[in-house]
């Protein structure tokens, strides 16, 4: 039976970016264990570029609760990530014509 998609629109997103080349455990299983320690997360994307098909610098962690979300922007800002610093912040919505895979701008 395949997976179910989560409902995104009801979920508190986070933008976690990392300035330079992404970190070693730079994918959707450790960034969830690690996030996890501040609530359930529904979903995390980690963007991949065109040309290298590489991870990009930046992630979306998505949180059930907007409250855990919260508290981890508190604790997980300009925190060490796998030897790298990470910055966090609540995602912006970007408007419904932008070319993103995502109702998520990168700033």
């Amino acid at each position: 039976m395949p997976r179910e998609l989560p409902d995104l629109r009801r979920m508190f997103s986070l933008k976690v970016d990392v300035s330079g080349k992404p970190p070693t455990k730079w994918n959707s299983e450790d960034l969830k264990e690690e996030f996890s320690k501040f609530g359930e997360v529904g979903d995390v994307f980690i963007p991949r570029s065109k040309v290298s098909d590489r991870p990009c610098g930046y992630a979306f962690v998505r949180f059930l609760d907007e409250r855990d979300g919260m508290e981890a922007v508190k604790k997980m800002n300009r925190a060490k990530y796998d030897g790298c610093i990470i910055s966090v912040s609540k995602a912006q919505e970007s408007s419904p014509h932008s070319s993103g895979v995502t109702n998520l701008s990168m700033g």
